[in-house]
């Protein structure tokens, strides 16, 4: 672990934030040796729109911050797609608010 790394408690484990320790938690590969992550470091408009289009319902749009993030409206999420959300949300994300999801 490195010295700036922040931990966040996962399964009542306090872990660091990084995705090695997280791989390693969940018995998941290592994202850099994954065959998306090519992919993965070479997201432009089109792909985003991709994504918005198989994640949520007809009629949903990013919505852009100042500040570059893009996120949308949790309830224009495909049921599969919130059942990913909030599996994420409870076992990874411990926020105070749900209204919106990052796609950053």
């Amino acid at each position: 672990m490195t010295q700036n790394a922040i931990e966040v408690i996962v399964r009542k484990k306090k872990v660091p934030l990084t995705s090695k320790s997280t791989n390693d938690l969940f018995n998941l590969p290592d994202v850099e040796e994954y065959e998306y992550y090519p992919m993965m470091n070479n997201i432009n408009w089109d792909f985003l729109q991709q994504v918005l289009d198989v994640v949520t319902n007809p009629g949903s749009q990013w919505i852009i911050r100042k500040y570059g993030s893009h996120s949308c409206q949790r309830e224009y999420l495909k049921p599969v797609a919130k059942v990913w959300f909030y599996f994420v949300r409870y076992n990874f994300m411990p926020i105070s608010h749900s209204s919106t999801i990052s796609m950053e």
